[in-house]
């Protein structure tokens, strides 16, 4: 079962890697950035559409949502496994 985690775990770093890079394309979060950025500091009075930046900021907290969700899905899996694993050993062990 440990290996089908792992496996898991190699695909899903690989698709959200794919997802973080087409997001960042498609949503010009690097100029974004920059553009804030240089507003906060007063360097620029070039500002970004509020509505556009909440809806930014939504999909950057849909993302963390998502990942929080799988990180709990991983973990529970393990401690399952580890608890299993432990429980056979010390059956075999008697």
């Amino acid at each position: 079962m440990l290996s089908v985690m792992e496996y898991l775990q190699k695909e899903c770093d690989f698709q959200s890697k794919q997802i973080v890079d087409e997001f960042r394309k498609q949503r010009d979060f690097p100029k974004k950035i920059n553009v804030v950025s240089q507003y906060m500091n007063q360097k620029s009075e070039i500002k970004i559409d509020p509505k556009e930046l909440d809806l930014l900021l939504s999909e950057l907290t849909l993302l963390n949502a998502r990942t929080e969700l799988y990180a709990r899905f991983v973990l529970r899996r393990v401690t399952v496994i580890r608890h299993v694993f432990i429980s056979a050993l010390t059956a075999s062990n008697n």
